[in-house]
């Protein structure tokens, strides 16, 4: 079994800063298609890195474009906020979100447990801005 999850779920959302977006990232009772398979999650069975990597484009570790600052778990899900990097990376990123070209959210899990398509335990690492989310509702959205 591979060391991390990559399951691409989520829409972000602008805020008052215009560098700082937030969304869900990870949904729970909705199956996603992961790089794993069809997994689904649920509250209570994710840990939080304690320094999450920051976010990046389309899974390259190479192309950090955000901060995570903040994590909340719900009954819908883990939302995220992120602040993008003053970095030409960061500054295209955030482009792309306010295009409407790159929006979608795909969240990062070290050593996952599924067990019958369940998502059992882990530990959320980090995320990525993606173009294609599996999920039609994985996107960013502007205020």
């Amino acid at each position: 079994m591979t060391d991390k999850l990559l399951l691409f779920v989520s829409k972000m959302e602008a805020t008052a800063d215009p560098r700082v977006k937030s969304g869900l990232l990870l949904p729970y009772t909705e199956p996603g298609m992961t790089n794993l398979g069809k997994v689904t999650a649920s509250k209570g069975a994710l840990k939080l890195a304690e320094k999450p990597n920051q976010l990046t484009l389309e899974h390259m570790d190479k192309l950090p474009v955000a901060d995570f600052v903040a994590f909340d778990e719900t009954d819908a899900g883990l939302r995220c906020s992120v602040r993008y990097l003053d970095t030409p990376m960061g500054n295209a990123a955030l482009e792309e979100f306010e295009a409407g070209t790159r929006t979608g959210l795909s969240v990062e899990v070290d050593n996952p447990v599924i067990r019958a398509g369940r998502l059992a335990e882990g530990a959320v690492t980090g995320g990525s801005q993606v173009e294609d989310p599996a999920f039609p509702s994985a996107r960013l959205a502007a205020a």
